[in-house]
């Protein structure tokens, strides 16, 4: 989950150099979480592009094991989150 919001917060501070636009920086992290996993899910609460074209994101998953979640201590394990930031340099 790091390297692939590493990589969304890449490609997001690439769109946000091409464009301007935080929106179409934002809707490109998505894209390329959900690329990566469809059900990677980018919090747009903590979506920021810095003066430096640095972009922080928070992204978050379900993981798929049914053992986590059938007994109560575990569940909450199933729920991944991790912080990223990156910037593209191109």
């Amino acid at each position: 989950l790091s390297d692939q919001g590493r990589l969304a917060a890449r490609e997001a501070s690439e769109v946000w150099q091409q464009s301007g636009s935080l929106q179409q920086a934002y809707d490109a992290a998505v894209a390329v979480a959900i690329e990566a996993d469809a059900e990677n899910v980018v919090d747009p609460k903590t979506f920021r592009v810095d003066a430096d074209d640095t972009v922080h994101l928070t992204m978050s998953r379900t993981a798929s094991s049914i053992l986590l979640h059938r007994w109560g201590r575990t569940a909450g394990w199933a729920q991944l989150e991790r912080e990223a930031r990156g910037r593209s340099v191109g």
